[in-house]
């Protein structure tokens, strides 16, 4: 019988975990349950357990910390993180420590059941476990990374030392790339499981790709976006090939095949090759005006014959631009602030799609990349569901009730984010005003207090203003000069030894501050107390 320990601050979370081990696996002990980091290395250091499940967000010390400090003093044991986060940087830093694999929230039965078989499977070949490479440990998160760089080379957001680093990972080798977006009509989408009907057709698509298009090319799969399969082509090295006509018979290929072997009509829409990576945003948004075309025409579209056949136009493209500047905003923003961004990005898009279903793709854009922020930002929500609220967009037929539907989703996610925001911003005021009242005699600095709460400086210099209507600086100030009067009035310490003791090192600038301040020298406050 293997002992397994539960470490979660939710309690219907462990609840449901405990429910899970208990149906499913005759072979497993729930010896125990914690509800921090802390009580979790004081239970495995109890119980000794084999297998330790992990939620990665917890009040206090979290959960990489405490499996850090768990793994440290017990190597053999072997842990899973719980974690709503599923990118790269979270799921990096867990390996290097040495979880063994991860479970993303909400608990999905299969996966869950898959992974801890895993965990027994290597719990019970212990020797060949320590002979697996970095490889072999990751293998199973190789598909998270690259949806992480895919959307890392459409927002922008990556350089060419980030870069280095995916590809040393995953051993790729990028020296080019574009972006191609295959898109199907979903048949019967009236349908009561519409919903699940395009779900079935996407994964027959994507399965008909990995299959064929290792033969053709070099490609990463990124995110599907409701109908649309995102893949990122490349090259390893320089060659002579005619990249547009290349892609063209890629396309060509794909389409044959998945109408053969699918009985699925696709659309594609293919973007210009580049080999700058700052360019790559630059070809996914050329492989969406592409796609919008292909669907239009029901045929194949590259980006080159776009241009061609609208000479002189400017295409419209998504405001990216303004989606990054929301980005930055939900984290340090109000609420206010991203309210109106949202709006601005709407009516931007509103006002340059005039064709309803275009208007839809990207509308489909904005709500995912804001599903995107609430994962990020660690926003549970299980009132939500994106794969239905996207149907149902599919439903709706007027541009005005369209306008409606995006506007009350968008305000029911920004609610969801500032409510988490404002619980957590709560926490964080309370960690900063603590270590602030603890530590004000010594050397802090506002650097310090916002590497504590792991946040920016600008963002607790912010916090801490609109909580204590003081600025940073001036608070522990206050907090110096109480503290040196009470020992002016108390002690007969020499005002030299007083400056040291509330934080001031120079005596003499002690004295100024105290001065400016009180409006006399600590000296005569002395006397006149």
């Amino acid at each position: 019988m293997y002992k397994v320990l539960i470490v979660d601050d939710e309690i219907l979370s462990r609840y449901a975990l405990r429910t899970l081990i208990s149906k499913n696996f005759n072979n497993l002990e729930v010896v125990g349950e914690a509800e921090s980091g802390k009580q979790a290395i004081t239970l495995c250091e109890k119980f000794n357990p084999d297998i330790v499940i992990m939620d990665i967000k917890m009040p206090g010390m979290d959960g990489l910390e405490a499996s850090q400090k768990i793994l440290s003093k017990m190597p053999d044991i072997n842990i899973l993180i719980l974690t709503a986060y599923d990118y790269f940087e979270y799921i990096q830093k867990a390996m290097e420590i040495g979880i063994v694999n991860y479970l993303l929230k909400p608990i999905v039965t299969n996966d869950t059941v898959y992974k801890i078989n895993k965990v027994l499977e290597s719990i019970e070949s212990r020797g060949d476990i320590q002979k697996k490479s970095l490889e072999e440990k990751i293998e199973s998160i190789i598909p998270v990374i690259e949806k992480e760089l895919v959307n890392a080379f459409i927002e922008g957001t990556i350089d060419s030392n980030e870069i280095n680093h995916y590809m040393e990972v995953l051993q790729y080798q990028i020296y080019k790339g574009y972006f191609m977006l295959i898109s199907f009509q979903n048949e019967d989408m009236k349908h009561i499981n519409s919903s699940i009907m395009k779900r079935r057709n996407r994964e027959k698509i994507i399965n008909t790709v990995k299959r064929y298009l290792p033969f053709m090319t070099s490609f990463i799969l990124g995110t599907p976006i409701g109908n649309t399969i995102v893949l990122f082509i490349y090259q390893k090295e320089k060659n002579n090939i005619d990249t547009i006509e290349e892609s063209k018979l890629i396309a060509a290929n794909l389409r044959y095949k998945i109408r053969i072997i699918d009985k699925l009509d696709i659309y594609l829409g293919i973007g210009n090759c580049y080999k700058d990576p700052k360019n790559f945003g630059k070809s996914y948004q050329e492989s969406w005006e592409s796609l919008q075309r292909a669907i239009k025409e029901s045929t194949i579209y590259h980006y080159c014959d776009m241009e061609k056949s609208y000479k002189g136009q400017v295409l419209y493209q998504y405001p990216i631009k303004l989606e990054k500047e929301l980005t930055g905003k939900l984290k340090i923003g109000s609420k206010e602030e991203c309210l109106l961004l949202c709006e601005q990005i709407l009516e931007n898009i509103f006002h340059n799609c005039f064709n309803l279903n275009v208007l839809k793709d990207y509308l489909c854009q904005f709500i995912y990349s804001l599903k995107h922020k609430m994962i990020e930002l660690n926003v549970r929500d299980d009132m939500i569901n994106f794969t239905s609220t996207i149907s149902a967009l599919s439903t709706i037929k007027e541009s005005d009730e369209v306008k409606i539907w995006v506007y009350n989703i968008t305000n029911y996610i920004l609610d969801k984010i500032y409510e988490m925001k404002k619980q957590d911003e709560t926490q964080i005021i309370k960690d900063i005003y603590d270590y602030i009242n603890t530590n004000f005699k010594k050397d802090i600095s506002l650097n310090q207090v916002a590497d504590l709460v792991e946040l920016s400086p600008q963002y607790v210099s912010k916090l801490f203003k609109d909580k204590f209507n003081v600025n940073f600086i001036d608070y522990i100030i206050g907090l110096r000069l109480e503290s040196s009067k009470e020992l002016l009035k108390n002690t007969k310490l020499k005002i030299k030894e007083i400056s040291k003791r509330v934080g001031y090192e120079d005596s003499n600038y002690f004295c100024r501050i105290f001065k400016k301040n009180i409006g006399m020298s600590p000296k005569e406050y002395r006397y006149k107390r």
